[in-house]
């Protein structure tokens, strides 16, 4: 195996060419140089692997691990590049993490067209009653950081939802996440603190169960997490741009 790598200066962009077999021995040497590069933080890292010629599913698993170290706050997007079709269903069995395309010239294309880098916000909401407004407040600003002004109102509305269905004896906790492919991930816990009603709402709860009330239209989808150490809820929403 052999990489080459090429810093585009005017675009911010790093491209990554490994060449021949990647095999199990190959993982360290791959992985020494992908950490290189995220310590370098470009704006994005595209691997072009038009010239493997064949993959192991060793280096499939390593390619996953290193989207996911990319995607870390603060994150990078690590798009991959491959004409080979059989490649590139393979390399997108392994889940969203894995941003495939068939060349080199439409990744670029996707950077500038769609969210790629992950952007994160996470606050705390206290338990008074005024925690919904406090994240709606939260989800407002974040749209406005991440340049999304369509979504300020129906991100807000959700978000004042979420906290208000969260509410209860805990402290609530608002993480919000800006992901690829235009989705808003926006989830409301809340969590158990040190006192006597808290302790004794736990111990109803020793066995962590899911309980799933899927609301999807298309648009937002939600979901509630009850476990033993209380709820969470989660929405995810489409942020794409309006016509």
């Amino acid at each position: 195996m052999a990489i080459v790598v090429e810093h585009d200066t005017s675009s911010g962009v790093t491209i990554v060419w490994p060449e021949g077999d990647l095999v199990d021995s190959d993982r360290n040497d791959l992985r020494k140089v992908i950490y290189k590069l995220l310590a370098q933080s470009p704006k994005a890292i595209i691997i072009d692997l038009s010239a493997v010629s064949q993959m192991s599913p060793l280096i499939q698993m390593t390619l996953l691990a290193m989207a996911v170290e990319a995607a870390r706050e603060p994150s990078m997007p690590l798009l991959l590049c491959t004409p080979a079709a059989d490649l590139a269903r393979s390399l997108s069995l392994n889940g969203p993490s894995m941003q495939v395309y068939p060349a080199v010239a439409e990744a670029r294309r996707a950077l500038v067209t769609a969210p790629h880098k992950i952007e994160w916000l996470q606050r705390p909401l206290g338990r008074s009653s005024h925690a919904p407004d406090l994240a709606g407040s939260h989800l407002s600003q974040a749209c406005g950081l991440w340049q999304l002004p369509w979504m300020q109102m129906p991100a807000s509305a959700v978000a004042f939802d979420l906290a208000a269905l969260a509410r209860g004896p805990y402290e609530l906790h608002l993480t919000v996440s800006l992901r690829s492919q235009w989705r808003l991930l926006i989830n409301v816990r809340n969590y158990v603190i040190a006192d006597r009603t808290s302790r004794e709402h736990s111990r109803m709860r020793l066995n962590p169960i899911m309980e799933a009330r899927i609301i999807d239209d298309g648009a937002v989808a939600c979901s509630q997490l009850v476990t033993g150490a209380g709820v969470a809820w989660w929405a995810s929403l489409n942020c794409e741009p309006p016509d």
